[in-house]
């Protein structure tokens, strides 16, 4: 459904992500085809659906539901509008892959995010390109770098 951008193709695939007798795989496979499909996506339906399906019995599904709306989310031509900032902050605080979480700090600098204090916290995360990028971020933006406790 991701392929066939338009109104009836997300339509459908929000449908499916709704609909709770849809085994739980089902419905994250509609909520990775609804954002890559949808002309806007709606935030606020799409973060409470992935905090419904955060319930699925096993961890490791979870965090696979979360990696492909990343990656669907970052091929969007859309990605970097100020309407998305609340999801982005989403992906930054329930990915744990920090790879994932480096491209995510990324999009919300390029977005104009309000994300000083992920760069704070950035700067002492265990990827060094991260913490790099971070402090590289805050220098040029004057901020001093506080202690992140």
């Amino acid at each position: 459904m991701g392929q066939f951008p338009g109104e009836e193709a997300s339509a459908f695939a929000l449908g499916e992500a709704r609909r709770r007798e849809n085994p739980d795989d089902i419905r994250a496979a509609g909520l990775d085809a609804y954002v890559m499909a949808a002309e806007l996506v709606d935030v606020d339906i799409l973060v409470p659906l992935v905090r419904e399906l955060d319930s699925y019995k096993e961890k490791q599904n979870k965090n696979v539901l979360l990696h492909n709306l990343g990656f669907s989310f970052q091929e969007r031509h859309d990605k970097h509008s100020r309407r998305y900032e609340r999801l982005r902050r989403y992906f930054y605080d329930n990915l744990r892959c920090t790879c994932c979480r480096m491209d995510t700090v990324q999009m919300m600098v390029r977005s104009h995010d309000d994300c000083g204090d992920i760069l704070q916290e950035c700067c002492y995360d265990s990827n060094l390109a991260l913490r790099k990028y971070a402090e590289s971020v805050l220098k040029k933006k004057k901020i001093d770098r506080k202690e992140v406790i």
